[in-house]
């Protein structure tokens, strides 16, 4: 398989990354990999065709990590299946330390009243790593005190793999009586 046939040109700068996919991805792995993703988000060859050129690696992914991000973005954070397909970036995050702990920490500032209801959650977590703490986990630790101590905790993988939120009590103290996470813990 080459990179040309998942539908990334030569001139574009997924190329190179494209291109390690395809020289560790069979062809038969990756025609079940994009029917798997067609059948789970239930969208169009078409819309796949457009997606995966995005972010080749997801190809990359194993169906069970795909379907756990898959159902946390649907279940938990409310993503439309056409949604994740048209911000396929959303795949290749890390679900343990980068959308769980980012979606917690969105929904404990709403909660809070200190970020609007109408942020989406592909803005909250693709943002840089530096960006967001300073943006959301710096600039509120006097209004939520706890919150960096939380979010790291969550980012080093103390948040539990069931990824129901309403087990997340590394964050439920946020949301329900206003402690600090670290009594929680």
């Amino acid at each position: 398989m080459r990179a040309e046939e998942l539908g990334v040109p030569h001139s574009s700068r997924m190329f190179k990354n494209a291109a390690s996919v395809v020289s560790n991805v069979t062809k038969e792995k990756a025609a079940s990999k994009l029917k798997f993703l067609k059948s789970t988000l239930g969208c169009s060859e078409s819309e796949i065709a457009i997606a995966v050129p995005k972010i080749p690696s997801i190809l990359a992914l194993s169906e069970e990590l795909l379907l756990r991000k898959i159902q946390f973005l649907i279940k938990e954070v409310g993503m439309e299946p056409q949604c994740i397909v048209e911000r396929p970036i959303l795949l290749a995050l890390g679900l343990e330390k980068r959308l769980v702990p980012r979606h917690c920490v969105m929904k404990v500032l709403q909660a809070k009243g200190l970020l609007s209801s109408k942020m989406s959650f592909y803005s909250f977590a693709q943002i840089g790593e530096q960006t967001f703490k300073l943006k959301y986990i710096d600039c509120h630790k006097d209004s939520v005190p706890g919150l960096a101590d939380a979010y790291a905790a969550a980012g080093a993988g103390v948040v539990p793999s069931g990824i129901k939120f309403e087990h997340l009590k590394i964050f439920q103290s946020f949301l329900f009586d206003g402690a600090s996470a670290t009594h929680t813990h």
